[in-house]
């Protein structure tokens, strides 16, 4: 939904709605199947912030959350399945891949928490990026539910100089079918300064 707001340009009703994220008092439960989203959501926040060309009210936002956070590279999926595990892959141009069991990487590569509950999002980040091809790959790994579960449809989007005016997006999708064993390739980039 803040996605849609911020692709409409209501850049004021998508901040006030990812805030809330950070600031609602939320069920443990809910908190322990998505602990580390309010970074991912600060990312997002501070970018419409910084690419935004209107005044915007940020009075209510803890000033101590505001600040430019551009990345060279950022990658988030999400899934439209919940009680489902799907891991985020990225393979950087130096042929390490940075996951769940390595979440930094030698080149500053970072991977969030792994949502293993829900419906996402995971998230991969670099700050300054090296030139070259960044893989993508999701792994289905598990699910929760008692019922057979049918395909999983995996989202990938995928921003080059996120937080920045020259920001690029693009939106990869793939359907997972938790019956087959191994990673999935969504897609590939190519980053170059």
């Amino acid at each position: 939904m803040n996605i849609s707001y911020t692709e409409i340009g209501a850049h004021q009703k998508a901040i006030e709605n990812l805030y809330t994220v950070i600031d609602k008092d939320w069920d443990t439960d809910i908190i322990n199947r998505f602990e580390g989203i309010e970074l991912i959501v600060l990312h997002d926040i501070n970018s419409i912030i910084s690419k935004s060309n209107e005044s915007l009210d940020i009075s209510f936002i803890n000033n101590c959350f505001i600040a430019p956070m551009p990345v060279d590279v950022r990658i988030v999926i999400d899934w439209d399945a919940n009680e489902t595990d799907i891991d985020l892959w990225v393979t950087d141009p130096n042929d390490e891949k940075c996951n769940y069991t390595n979440k930094t990487t030698r080149i500053g590569g970072k991977m969030s928490n792994d949502i293993t509950q829900g419906y996402g999002p995971e998230e991969f980040r670099l700050k300054n990026g090296v030139a070259g091809s960044y893989v993508i790959q999701a792994k289905f790994f598990g699910s929760r539910k008692q019922t057979v579960l049918g395909k999983v449809t995996v989202r990938a989007f995928v921003y080059t100089n996120f937080g920045t005016k020259k920001e690029d997006k693009k939106v990869l999708t793939l359907q997972l079918d938790p019956l087959k064993d191994g990673a999935y390739t969504i897609g590939t980039i190519e980053f170059s300064h």
